[in-house]
């Protein structure tokens, strides 16, 4: 609810200085690599003087973990369906004008909300013998769960050619998991141990195009 409450917001506000002819338009299209994996994004931005808001979806790529870093979450989430692949993308930029300059440096707040599965192994105690704890290996591979990623940093836009401009941005934040299932909270087996966090430092890296609408006359 406080989410969408701020969505709400966003566009009210937007909409009555557009009536004031103070905004301009562009659309953003990047990729991305976030905490949770790999992705693109479609968003719509509205630029209020220095301000800036952001609004849109991002799609969630599903890639093969080759790291052996014991990760939980990180890199590891994995949609098995289309509807499990779209996510939410907000964000605030701070526009840092510079004269006589195509380049645009600026400063972001970003958010974005899934909800999806991850692909790990756990381990259960299962008894001793001699002393030593005996694990069992489950590969258990669904740990739907939602992700609220939240990421504050420094990026830049620089025209190319004529409406289109280069979008470069990255940072670092938390990441927090909501409904995460109770077996990724246990220490598990020798080789692969596995202990959970409902939450997580994070970071992003993105770049792709935007393309500055025209203004009506």
């Amino acid at each position: 609810m406080k989410f969408l409450l701020i969505i709400l917001c966003t566009v009210l506000y937007t909409h009555s200085l557009q009536a004031q002819k103070k905004i301009t338009h562009e659309i953003l299209g990047f990729w991305e690599l976030a905490h949770i994996g790999q992705g693109f994004t479609v968003s719509y931005k509205g630029n209020i003087k220095q301000h800036a808001f952001i609004l849109g979806l991002r799609y969630h790529q599903n890639t093969i973990v080759k790291d052996n870093q014991n990760q939980v979450f990180k890199n590891r989430f994995y949609a098995d369906t289309f509807r499990e692949r779209l996510g939410l993308n907000m964000g605030y930029n701070y526009n840092f004008k510079l004269k006589h300059s195509d380049i645009t440096p600026f400063f972001f707040y970003n958010l974005q909300i899934a909800r999806m599965g991850t692909k790990n192994e756990v381990y259960w105690a299962v008894g001793t013998q001699n002393g030593q704890t005996l694990y069992m290996k489950d590969r258990f591979e669904r740990f739907s769960m939602t992700s609220i990623d939240n990421t504050f940093g420094l990026g830049f836009s620089a025209r190319l050619y004529k409406q289109i401009y280069l979008y470069m941005q990255a940072g670092g934040g938390m990441i927090i998991y909501k409904d995460v299932d109770p077996r990724l909270f246990i220490a598990g087996g020798p080789d692969l141990p596995l202990i959970g966090s409902d939450w997580e430092l994070s970071s992003r890296f993105s770049f792709g195009l935007s393309y500055h609408l025209k203004s009506k006359k």
